[in-house]
């Protein structure tokens, strides 16, 4: 069981290790995500403490804004960053409303960035 940080880094790693990525990005939920670079880097993107209306879509806003941060040309971290930062967004909506942009960039300098 994937259960803490440690165990999630190292299936993360052996994933890595099998196939041509270079990098990969764990959402750790509420608590934000994990970026594990193929070169042996690894960051941890934290998550701003934020009152949920509700979480559905704040997965596909954060896969969205990290597609967005890569296609700008953003390394895989700052696109991981705003990619929490999203999510984060995401869950201020009721329902199933998906992030705001303005809402994101308010967020984004709450989402800092830790090595390990």
């Amino acid at each position: 069981m994937l259960d803490d940080e440690s165990t999630i880094a190292q299936a993360g790693r052996e994933l890595l290790d099998r196939g041509p990525n270079r990098d990969l990005v764990v959402s750790l939920g509420a608590a934000g995500a994990m970026v594990l670079c193929a070169d042996g880097r690894q960051f941890r993107i934290h998550a701003p403490c934020v009152h949920a209306a509700s979480t559905v879509g704040s997965g596909d806003s954060t896969v969205a804004a990290i597609d967005e941060g890569l296609e700008r040309g953003d390394d895989i971290v700052e696109a991981a960053r705003w990619g929490v930062a999203a999510g984060t967004a995401a869950t201020l909506a009721a329902g199933t409303g998906l992030c705001r942009r303005e809402d994101t960039e308010r967020l984004l300098p709450a989402v800092t960035i830790t090595p390990g």
